[in-house]
């Protein structure tokens, strides 16, 4: 059983595929969580049996350890560093909430008034995210967090490894909260606040696990 599975982005080489076919064919069932994998799939020849959420959000909300609230910005790709902590000190500016930024162990960006958490612990990472009162994140488990937990965020995209992204915000009607420069208004990006995918949500969670309680059977 392969759930939530995804190949990163739509371009793979060919050759590749063709080698992968005989195995994604020995799967008894196969859930992809976003369309260009599907599509992929399709173009291959190999059934794909349903649609589903990344596993992230299907987790059950926690309270977090983390007190206060907080500015969090989490990106992979260090490029976009500098307009994750523009756009989150811009908020800081109005909102007078401290800013963090979680860096992975290679990162070495340092900025000046903001707390920098680096190499965070799954749980630390969790607490982070989930307690922010704002998030702005490159990373697609970035923006996974967020959506899932109700806080409020900006995707931040310089055109590279964003297709993930973008699928998951054009299935939630949230593509306007993608970014590639600075805002221009951040008081409207804080005040215009759209949760009317909720429902949406929660109807994919229920078919997820429908799914799994199918192909486990």
């Amino acid at each position: 059983i392969a759930y939530g599975a995804c190949f990163g982005q739509y371009q793979q080489p060919r050759h590749l595929l063709e080698a992968a076919k005989r195995y994604l064919e020995r799967f008894d069932f196969i859930a992809m969580r976003n369309a260009f994998g599907a599509r992929i799939l399709n173009e291959l020849g190999v059934v794909t049996n349903s649609m589903v959420v990344d596993p992230a959000f299907l987790m059950k909300k926690n309270v977090s350890s983390i007190a206060g609230k907080n500015i969090v910005t989490y990106f992979v790709d260090g490029k976009v560093g500098p307009l994750c902590l523009e756009t989150a000190k811009d908020i800081s500016s109005i909102t007078n909430q401290p800013v963090i930024q979680i860096q992975s162990g290679s990162q070495k960006n340092e900025d000046k008034g903001v707390s920098t958490v680096r190499a965070a612990h799954p749980e630390l990472w969790h607490d982070l995210l989930i307690s922010a009162s704002f998030i702005c994140s490159e990373s697609f488990h970035g923006v996974v967090m967020a959506i899932a937990n109700g806080v409020p965020f900006v995707a931040i995209s310089t055109g590279h490894r964003s297709e993930r992204i973008n699928d998951l915000l054009e299935s939630y009607g949230l593509n306007h909260y993608l970014i590639s420069e600075r805002h221009s208004d951040i008081k409207k990006l804080l005040s215009e606040r759209d949760y009317s995918y909720s429902q949406k949500l929660k109807r994919d969670v229920k078919s997820s696990i429908a799914f799994l309680q199918e192909a486990l059977s």
